[in-house]
């Protein structure tokens, strides 16, 4: 009898101590979800400060300037980098060039049973050479046109006119038109 006793005593013991752990975590997880819940009001309360002041700031703007908020076809200021270039020309150079490492030299090339004519015959010179070059220039002439200007560099220093054209902006029903010289397979809606 004493040892059920002190059995049931280490059960009752037992199950009030697991009891009073459950209420110190029930505690704590209440602590927390308070502090959750203070933070989430905190939160909610300055994202609602946050979105009056950018109300007010937006109805102020709109207020500052009236004609661009009615007119909806009004494309944004440039910013002050593609303000300051506005009236520079792009250009752009492509260089072509060849490296040739000879086992032979080229100034001892000949062909067998035939007399070369001038320097076109023959494998070329040793190291860098600068082939056939590129120098194009493009701009914007005003709010109506465009224009390009493309020079072809050769090797033997000899520069003529690839390309030189103007090309309209934004005729209606998105028409344009091109005059001048340039190469027809590069008409393109780019350019």
């Amino acid at each position: 009898m004493f040892k059920q006793s002190v059995l049931a005593f280490a059960i009752a013991a037992a199950l009030s101590a697991s009891f009073n752990a459950f209420s110190a975590e029930d505690l704590q997880l209440d602590q927390i979800r308070t502090e959750i819940q203070k933070l989430k009001d905190s939160y909610e309360a300055r994202i609602q400060s946050l979105e009056k002041r950018l109300e007010e700031a937006e109805s102020r703007a709109l207020n500052a300037s009236p004609h661009i908020a009615s007119d909806r076809n009004v494309s944004p200021l440039p910013s002050t980098k593609a303000a300051a270039n506005a009236l520079n020309p792009d250009i752009s150079m492509i260089l072509g060039g060849t490296y040739r490492h000879l086992s032979q030299n080229p100034s001892d090339y000949r062909l067998q049973g035939f007399i070369p004519s001038g320097n076109d015959i023959g494998p070329g010179n040793r190291s860098f050479n600068l082939g056939e070059s590129e120098l194009t220039l493009s701009a914007n002439v005003d709010p109506h046109f465009s224009g390009k200007l493309t020079f072809s560099l050769s090797s033997d220093n000899q520069v003529s006119v690839e390309e030189a054209f103007f090309q309209t902006q934004g005729l209606s029903n998105g028409i344009n038109i091109r005059g001048g010289r340039f190469l027809s397979s590069g008409i393109s809606p780019k350019d």
